[in-house]
């Protein structure tokens, strides 16, 4: 739209005008504060991560005692304390005296689980694999491909988007029972990323690293070339103006005149829309192998590699699982830098789960869950430390963390491990202990974190997804009910 200064200027003009200045406004998010109420307005989160973690939980210290409104109130949970107001324990009552949670209470499967029905965690799936003798190997992957029968909630969140999930694992294969916790549309199992070097190519092998100065310098002279235009506009509008359409155009220059301040200090220190790109260093990560040596530093250039993907746009939703998903055997996940009554230890993590009431057994498996929980605290670590428009990106994610048992040495189906993580876009009330007295459904989770992420989900398994029909759409984990205690 063309205006002349000779001609009178009427509302409407005025307000076309604005429309056709809007437009010219790609690359300025709209004025940072506009974006920031927009963002405040629709309470959507704009990153995911679910993590699973296999064998349970052990529940004398993983749920904080009754009563308690703090959701990491508890030796398992304490290293989230520091981000305690961002936190959401999906919890149960639990008994004073033996510690343990009431049967049939928390996040609850209706039925038991078949044994190593890792799937259902994020399908819903009422599909049942079969354990066949020799599945797999200690060193190699699975000798049978287990299909499911529809998408996980990581896949239909991404597909949204036009992405795949990042999928990343620790000890993928070595497992005595194969399963699988990510799959597509048709359940096909998906590809885990559970080498170093894999994780660079695949997801860093086509960047050209952190934008360099010369590019910066480019972007900052398309930048001000830009809001120039846009300043020299609304000053040779404002006198044609009344009182109240002038105040309208200052408090739009004001709003630019923020956003040019933010965006000059981001340029000038090098954060472009690249900086920060650049792909986390393998070069401490031991080589894969079956005793542990290489799981503390593997999951912190996991936890990186997520928190830089974020940041970078390169994908909206992430996937990690601890240990095989199926089980132990000689490849379940091991922790040699632990210690237990001053001595390190690496027995798998499978084997302390299935403990049997031995006391040091119990002791293992307690801190070999906490270390678990204490990665989710690293990757909440590493969010809370990037900035965005609306306050940091941890602000902007909602984590997820769960399990398909309860008590891994009983296989329980109730007080399943439920913990959310991060602001969630402020979908969800954070800070709190929700503890669920009554059974229920862990796929009422799944369907608040898509509805978090601003997907379509009425219902979960969803009846059909990118055209391919779900037999588990109706089947006995299925929902329809969001989680209402846990949404803002």
């Amino acid at each position: 739209m063309k205006l002349s200064l000779a001609h009178r200027l009427h509302r409407r003009d005025f307000v076309q005008w604005l429309g056709g200045a809007a437009l010219a406004l790609p690359t300025l998010e709209l004025f940072e504060l506009q974006a920031k109420a927009q963002t405040a307005a629709t309470k959507t989160a704009k990153f995911a991560v679910f993590i699973y973690t296999n064998d349970g939980m052990h529940p004398p210290a993983f749920f904080p005692p009754t009563g308690s409104p703090d959701p990491t109130a508890s030796a398992t949970l304490s290293p989230l304390t520091p981000h305690k107001d961002r936190v959401i324990l999906l919890g149960a009552p639990v008994d004073s005296v033996t510690k343990f949670p009431t049967a049939n209470t928390g996040l609850t499967y209706n039925m038991r689980p078949a044994q190593h029905q890792a799937n259902i965690c994020f399908t819903a799936s009422k599909k049942t694999f079969k354990i066949t003798a020799g599945q797999a190997t200690a060193d190699g992957g699975p000798n049978i491909v287990n299909k499911s029968d529809g998408p996980s909630m990581d896949y239909v969140i991404a597909q949204t988007y036009k992405q795949d999930p990042l999928l990343l694992a620790m000890h993928p294969c070595g497992g005595d029972t194969p399963s699988e916790v990510t799959f597509d549309e048709s359940g096909n199992p998906q590809t885990r990323l559970y080498q170093p070097g894999t994780i660079l190519s695949s997801v860093f092998g086509a960047m050209g690293g952190p934008m360099s100065m010369p590019q910066n310098a480019v972007a900052a002279a398309k930048q001000n070339a830009l809001t120039n235009f846009l300043n020299g506009a609304f000053a040779s509008l404002r006198p044609q103006l009344s009182a109240y359409d002038r105040l309208v155009v200052d408090q739009h220059l004001t709003q630019l005149r923020a956003y040019e301040t933010i965006v000059a200090a981001r340029m000038s220190s090098g954060q472009g829309p690249m900086a920060g790109c650049a792909a986390p260093s393998a070069a401490t990560v031991p080589a894969p192998a079956q005793d542990g040596s290489e799981t503390l530093a593997f999951s912190n250039f996991i936890m990186q590699t997520i928190s830089i993907v974020f940041n970078c746009g390169l994908k909206k939703v992430a996937t990690v699982s601890f240990g095989y998903p199926g089980g132990g055997g000689v490849g379940g996940l091991r922790m040699p830098w632990l210690t237990y009554n001053k001595a390190s230890f690496d027995d798998p993590l499978h084997f302390v789960s299935h403990n049997n009431g031995d006391t040091a057994l119990m002791a293992k498996y307690a801190l070999m869950n906490q270390w678990i929980i204490s990665q989710m605290a690293l990757l909440m670590d590493l969010l809370a430390a990037i900035p965005t428009a609306s306050g940091t990106l941890l602000d902007d994610t909602v984590i997820y963390l769960t399990n398909r048992h309860g008590d891994g040495n009983g296989h329980t189906n109730y007080a399943l491990p439920g913990v959310i993580g991060g602001g969630a876009g402020g979908y969800f009330k954070t800070g709190q202990n929700v503890v669920l007295a009554k059974a229920t459904n862990p796929t009422d989770v799944l369907i608040s974190i898509g509805r978090a992420m601003g997907v379509q989900v009425p219902t979960f398994p969803l009846p059909t997804f990118n055209g391919v029909a779900c037999p588990s759409a109706n089947g006995p984990y299925a929902s329809s009910t969001e989680l209402t205690q846990i949404k803002a």
